[in-house]
């Protein structure tokens, strides 16, 4: 009753007070936190490459040359936005932004992405789009996209 569920209790105090009654404790110690590590820095690339990529996309002749001083001044905004999570106050600060920004808003941002992408702007053409991409496909292989896309994806989103 007084292990943490889930959460960051979890993370930062359950699982590291298990593995301290594993043989070899200070490995899986340090293998788990680096683990930890490496899902943080996977995730901020992903971030900084969508948002270059999308400004990249809008406008392609004025920042192509600038792509590196893009890039730093992503990195400067999310350095600058995760200095309050390192303060006293932090924890409360990333308990109220883990609770209002998960949960049902995840689920609805990804309900409207597979209805905008099946039914606003068609499956036929996201097909010829992804095809002119990695070339034709025979019709069987699109058939279960077509499946997933217009059915199943949002009938288990709903």
């Amino acid at each position: 009753s007084e292990v943490a569920q889930s959460g960051f209790g979890l993370a930062f105090i359950a699982y590291p007070e298990a593995l301290t009654h594993l043989p070899w404790a200070p490995l899986w110690s340090v293998l788990f936190f680096f683990m930890l590590l490496m899902l943080g820095l996977d995730t901020l690339f992903a971030t900084i490459e969508t948002i270059l990529t999308s400004l990249l996309d809008q406008f392609p002749k004025m920042l192509k040359l600038k792509r590196i001083y893009i890039t730093s001044g992503i990195c400067l905004v999310f350095y600058f936005l995760g200095l309050v999570f390192v303060t006293e106050a932090g924890i409360y600060w990333l308990n109220l932004i883990d609770y209002f920004c998960t949960g049902w808003i995840l689920l609805i941002v990804a309900l409207l992405e597979v209805t905008g992408l099946s039914w606003i702007y068609g499956i036929n053409r996201f097909i010829k789009d992804i095809e002119m991409m990695i070339g034709r496909k025979i019709w069987f292989f699109w058939l279960w996209w077509r499946v997933c896309w217009l059915f199943i994806s949002p009938s288990l989103l709903a």
